[in-house]
């Protein structure tokens, strides 16, 4: 063997082996990101993939409401990310208060006078509660921006 091909040989070498721990970083920091996710609690029983929430085509400034709250398509339907935390204990006082709210808001769902309980999502750190988006934000909004008769409220 040559000793051009000997270099090139090696050049090719530290290629592939460069290439290699190059993968090997990508795939660590992947497997540490798919790690962080929050562990949903086993009393939900709606449970709303991540990759099936979507930003909306049309995004407007109220699509982000306070700090936390935001306006995402799921089912082509507009709803409501409320980034919420439920304790790993099961027993803990706050799961079981959550817990109770989630059955009362799955009984709710059929009522068109209260808001759709879609149900809870995952992101990376945070557990997300979904529910319909509310265009003209909750119920102190509409009464404080809103001129309406003290009859119809």
């Amino acid at each position: 063997m040559s000793k051009l091909e000997e270099n090139n040989l090696r050049y090719q070498l530290n290629n592939a082996i460069d290439n290699v721990i190059t993968e090997r970083r990508i795939i660590n920091k992947l497997h540490n990101k798919r790690h962080r996710y929050p562990k949903i609690p086993e009393f939900v029983k709606l449970i709303i993939l991540p990759m099936d929430l979507f930003d909306p085509f049309n995004k407007k400034q109220t699509d982000i409401r306070g700090t936390s709250v935001i306006r995402k398509l799921y089912k082509s339907f507009d709803v409501a990310c409320i980034p919420i935390t439920i304790p790993t204990e099961k027993d803990s006082p706050k799961a079981n208060s959550i817990k109770k709210q989630i059955e009362i808001m799955i009984k709710l769902n059929s009522s068109r006078n209260f808001l759709k309980y879609y149900g809870i999502s995952n992101t990376i750190d945070t557990l997300i509660m979904i529910k319909e988006w509310a265009e003209l934000g909750n119920l102190k909004e509409v009464y404080d921006n809103y001129n309406i008769s003290w009859n119809v409220k």
